[in-house]
Formats: structure tokens, C-alpha cells, sequence
């Protein structure tokens, strides 16, 4: 049914407000009456299709170009694009015009600059949040059993100079607040507010306030309380998620900071595989871990993924490799820590996350004693690390090792590796990228000779 009276756009509508008004000259009460859901959301989202737009505007034109609506990207971890899709409305502007103004569905637009009041999107007297009704032409509830004209509210003076990054900041904070604990970073969650006036000053106060930011963190601990076998970067992922999708500096950050300052004792015992969940790309920033890491820590089933293949789109449940580290680790009498194997093992041979997969696979021993970091919380066996590593190098024995690391590996001195390459006991070292290597078949011969002391006495 093709409508009868189309009234022209007035500047700086929005293109739901001039359906709003199309509804009401057209004698429909309410919209649904004419326009399904699906067409509604795409006109609160300004963007309608040509064969619409031409049904609804007489100048096809002129209100293609008044249809547009600035949907330029955001740079910001959460929110993709700076539009709200619900009602947010200056009663005040709506009395005096009979219009609402494109402006107001920008989300970081929080008030009306010509009443100085905040731009409400819920009813102060029933509370109930304002959907797209012709009600709002009228700067009345949108809820039929009040119908009341909307009160303005005068913001706190605070809001009012906040810029388009720190409220955006507020409305993730707002996110965090309503997710105590969450570690999942949804993107455009500003769909999932019901008032984002009260979103907006609840995110505020975490972000501004001591009192918010440690009740915050109360409840997140409260909510974990299985965390005390987990290493420090492991803990409190929610606040360290928090601080690294904010933008700007606020004071919540120097009391995170003032709380890592003052790590509790840690007490092993075993944990239960409550999900400790985080997106792939956040994990990779917080523990410092590469996509490539946790591939080989899925294949062995450290940890579990939201879906088939990892990729960019993964949450990475690390739950099993805590169940694993608590339920296997042993007491051994000679133990390392990563970092400090490197004296033994160079990391030329071997990174973490293959010593890490060893211990899966039962090929090398170790002890769990959470610390700062997960580098910092296991100890490794030195024998079986030995082994490992002889094992992996005679896997790959085609392949070639630089001379600095022969020696470390094998403990070897200058005076050994001389005499060994002298008298043809290794081939002669070959320049590979600018440094000397050997064979990896000639580093196991030094390595079986130095156990046997057999270099020493042929020096001396």
C-alpha cells in the first residue's frame, strides 16, 4: 500500500524521526502498523534501500542525500561504528521542533548543548527504556500506560567534559560493570544497554572513582575465588582486560596497579575447570603469547576454542592446562626454570611452549609453583630436559646448529671446539647468515663424547 501524504525533511532529521512524522500525517497509530521490525531497525540504523526510500519521499533525491548518516569506523577495540540504534531523545528540542535530530544517535553525542541537558533514553517517571514511537515527537514516554512528558536532566558538570574516547571508555567500563569477571571483549556492545545514560555514568564512576573501582574489584575475586593456584598474569584477567581496551588514562588504572603491587600468597591445590575464557587476540596481548603458541597447546589439549579451526574469531579456554599443571605436577630434586635452562639449553634448540608440550606428552618432568607469570611458575627437570632436547636434535640431525650454542649446549670450551675441529672430530664450520654452524649430527657426537670426558683427555 503506497502512502498518500509525504511530508519533506527538515535539516538535521533523522531518517526514523521522518518516518515517525510519515506515520503520524498518514493516520496510523503506531508504526508497526505499517513497517515491519526488520524496516524499522534498518531506519533507526539510517540506512534504508532505494525502493523504500522512493515509497516513502516525493523528492527521491533530496531525501537519498538526507538519508545518509556518518557511519565512519571508530578506532576502538569494542565499538566498531559511532551510532546507537535506540532512542535518546532532548524532551526540550523535541517540544520546540517536532522532529528528532540525526545527532542524537551518535554515541559519543551525550547531551544537547542548546538546553545543557543530558539526552535521555528512559522514562524518569515509569523508568521503562523509550523504543520508536510517535510518542517521542511529542517528548512524551513512549510506554502507553504512562504517556507522561519526559522531564529533562541536567548533567554533572564532570560528563560534560569528557571527549569522544573517554566516553566511549565509560561505555566499556559499563560493560565490565554489568559482566563482573567477564573476559570476553563483545564487540558493539553498546546494543546490549538498556539506557545508555545510566551505562554511561555507572561506567564513569568505575573509571573515576576509588570506592566503585575497588567494590569492582571485590566482586571480581569473589567471583574467582578458585584463583589462588593460577599465576599472577592468569589472575584478575577481567581488570587486565579492562585496562588494555581503554583508551585513556584514568585513575581505576593506578589502583589496578596499586593491587598488582600486592599479590596474595599463593596456595596450590587443584583447580576445578571452571572456563577461564579470553579472545585470541587479547590473550596474545596479556600473557605474551603468540597464535602459534597456543595452536600447539590445542593439539595437545592444554586448551579448548569456541570453534573448529583457531583463528582471530577463537575464545581460548585455558581451564585444562591449570587441571593438568595442579593434577601432575611432582616433587623432583633438580629443577629449572625456563629462563634459567637457557644456560643449559639454548633457546635456539627449544622454546616454552615445546617444553610445555613435553610435559603433556610425559617426555619431560616438572613442578607447578604459581609465581608472576607462567615462565615464572614451572620447573622444569634438568635430566629429562637433557633428554628431550637430545632427542629433538637427533629428530632433526639434517638440520644445522651455530657453533655459540654447540658449546653451550654441550658445555664445551674454546680449547675443546678448536681441538675438535682441528682433528676432524666435527666437519669444518660453514658461515650460514653470517655466523659459524655446525651439523647437527656433529653436535651429537660432542655431546656423547663431553659425557665420556673423551674431549678432556685428548687435550690433555
Amino acid at each position: 500500500m503506497t502512502l498518500s501524504v509525504k511530508p519533506y525533511s527538515k535539516m538535521a532529521e533523522s531518517l526514523i524521526s521522518y518516518l515517525l512524522r510519515l506515520i503520524v500525517r498518514n493516520g496510523f497509530d503506531d508504526v508497526i502498523d505499517y513497517f515491519s521490525p526488520r524496516d524499522i531497525k534498518e531506519v533507526s540504523q539510517n540506512r534504508l534501500s532505494p525502493n523504500k526510500i522512493d515509497l516513502l519521499s516525493n523528492d527521491f533525491s533530496n531525501f537519498k542525500e538526507f538519508a545518509q548518516f556518518d557511519h565512519d569506523e571508530i578506532n576502538h577495540p569494542i565499538f566498531k561504528r559511532n551510532h546507537i540504534h535506540t532512542p535518546r531523545i532532548c524532551p526540550e528540542c523535541t517540544i520546540e521542533n517536532g522532529i528528532l535530530f540525526k545527532s542524537w544517535q551518535i554515541a559519543t553525542t551525550i547531551y544537547c548543548k542548546k538546553h545543557n541537558s543530558l539526552l535521555i533514553d528512559t522514562c524518569s517517571h515509569c523508568t521503562i527504556p523509550l523504543i520508536w514511537k510517535e510518542g517521542l515527537l511529542e517528548g512524551k514516554c513512549t510506554n502507553d500506560k504512562c504517556y507522561k512528558p519526559l522531564l529533562p536532566l541536567t548533567p554533572n558538570q564532570e560528563l560534560l567534559t569528557l571527549d569522544n574516547n573517554q566516553i566511549l571508555d565509560c561505555f566499556t567500563a559499563a560493560y565490565f560493570a554489568e559482566n563482573v569477571a567477564t573476559t570476553r571483549a563483545i564487540s558493539s556492545v553498546e546494543s546490549r544497554f538498556d539506557s545508555h545514560l545510566s551505562s554511561l555514568i555507572k561506567g564513569y564512576k568505575l573509571l573515576s572513582r576509588n570506592d566503585a573501582a575497588q567494590s569492582w574489584y571485590a566482586k571480581c575475586n569473589e567471583i574467582s575465588s578458585n584463583q589462588e593456584c593460577l599465576p599472577s598474569d592468569f589472575k584478575n584477567l577481567s581488570a587486565s582486560l579492562l585496562m588494555k581496551l581503554l583508551k585513556c588514562e584514568w585513575p581505576i588504572k593506578s589502583f589496578e596497579r596499586n593491587e598488582s603491587k600486592n599479590p596474595k600468597e599463593p596456595h596450590l591445590r587443584l583447580i576445578r575447570p571452571t572456563k577461564i575464557t579470553l579472545p585470541l587476540k587479547e590473550a596474545c596481548k596479556i600473557l605474551g603469547y603468540e597464535k602459534c603458541d597456543f595452536k600447539k597447546w590445542f593439539d595437545v589439549e592444554l586448551l579448548t576454542i569456541s570453534n573448529s579451526a583457531l583463528n582471530q574469531h577463537s575464545y581460548l579456554d585455558f581451564s585444562p592446562l591449570f587441571v593438568f599443571l595442579t593434577s601432575t605436577s611432582t616433587a623432583i630434586n633438580k629443577s629449572m626454570r625456563f629462563y634459567d635452562l637457557k644456560s643449559i639449553v639454548p633457546t635456539y634448540f627449544i622454546d616454552f611452549t615445546e617444553l610445555l608440550v613435553a610435559c603433556k606428552q610425559e617426555k619431560v618432568a616438572f613442578n607447578y609453583i604459581p609465581a608472576k607469570d607462567l615462565q615464572d611458575s614451572i620447573f622444569f627437570e634438568v635430566s629429562s630436559v637433557r633428554s628431550f632436547i637430545e632427542s629433538h636434535i637427533n629428530s632433526v640431525k639434517d638440520e644445522i646448529t651455530k657453533v655459540s650454542d654447540v658449546m653451550n649446549l654441550t658445555n664445551m670450551t674454546s680449547e675443546e671446539m678448536s681441538y675438535a675441529i682441528k682433528n676432524k672430530i666435527v666437519s669444518k664450520p660453514r658461515l650460514y647468515k653470517h655466523s659459524p654452524h655446525l651439523k647437527n649430527k656433529d653436535l651429537i657426537r660432542l655431546i656423547k663424547m663431553k659425557n665420556v670426558r673423551q674431549l678432556e683427555l685428548n687435550i690433555f
